[in-house]
This record gives structure tokens, C-alpha cells and sequence, in this order.
């Protein structure tokens, strides 16, 4: 499994370091939790989490972002390396497909390894494999 959001706290941890960090509230979400642009020092923290690929612009609320998600997209950094499922999406249900292995073996794609384990195919031109135990 692509352990995205695991990469995306080691990304946040790393950006702070032992800094501190101010949250300046903006707005709160229909459930009462409070929206907020985050920094530790003069760096906004959504941004370069955006930016750097570890988080996402939720269009619904905001477009804040979008210029740092399409950076991050258009360079295939953090999660724009392979496929992720939005947390929108996935809240809704919304799950990746599984790479069909018959297909692979009629079609001779040549891969090595344990055919039987699970596999996801998740960057086609540079043939990275992820495991979705």
C-alpha cells in the first residue's frame, strides 16, 4: 500500500523540525472545526505542503493552493508520484482499482517476482510497484 499519509507527517515533522508553529483561524467547517493557515516561522506550512506534494487545494472551501498543486502535479512530487485516491473521495467511498493479473498475463507483460501477492501498478512510465495489502 502507498503509505502517502505516513510520507505526508514525515514531510510536515520535517518542515517544523523544532520550531514552533502558530495556526491564524480563518473560517470553521460545517462540523465546527476550525479552518486555519498554519506556520512555524514566515513559512506557511499548507503551502509548502501543497507545494511539495503532501497535501492537496480543497477547491469546496478554498482556492488558496490551487497554483501550488498544479506545481506539485506538474512535477510528480510527494503524492503526485503515483496514484492516490483524494480524502474527499475516499471519505465518500471512493477506493483505487486493483490491477487485473490475468490480463497482465495475456498481454506477456514481462514482470518478475510473486505473481500471487497483491500489486498496484501505480506509475506506468517509470514501472514502480506498490503493494495495496
Amino acid at each position: 500500500m502507498y503509505r502517502c499519509g505516513d510520507m505526508a507527517t514525515f514531510a510536515l515533522a520535517a518542515l517544523i523540525e523544532k520550531h514552533w508553529v502558530t495556526c491564524n483561524q480563518t473560517d470553521k467547517d460545517r462540523y465546527g472545526r476550525v479552518v486555519a493557515v498554519c506556520f512555524t516561522g514566515p513559512i506557511n506550512l499548507n503551502a509548502e505542503m501543497v507545494k511539495s506534494g503532501w497535501a492537496l487545494a480543497y477547491r469546496k472551501y478554498s482556492t488558496d493552493y490551487v497554483e501550488q498543486e498544479a506545481s506539485a502535479r506538474a512535477a510528480n512530487r510527494g503524492m503526485w508520484q503515483g496514484r492516490f485516491v483524494k480524502p474527499w473521495e475516499w471519505r465518500r467511498g471512493k477506493r483505487l482499482r486493483k490491477t487485473n493479473w490475468n490480463w497482465i498475463k495475456k498481454t506477456g507483460c514481462q514482470i518478475k517476482g510473486n505473481i500471487n501477492s497483491k500489486v498496484d501498478l501505480s506509475v506506468i512510465g517509470n514501472s514502480s510497484l506498490q503493494n495495496i495489502d
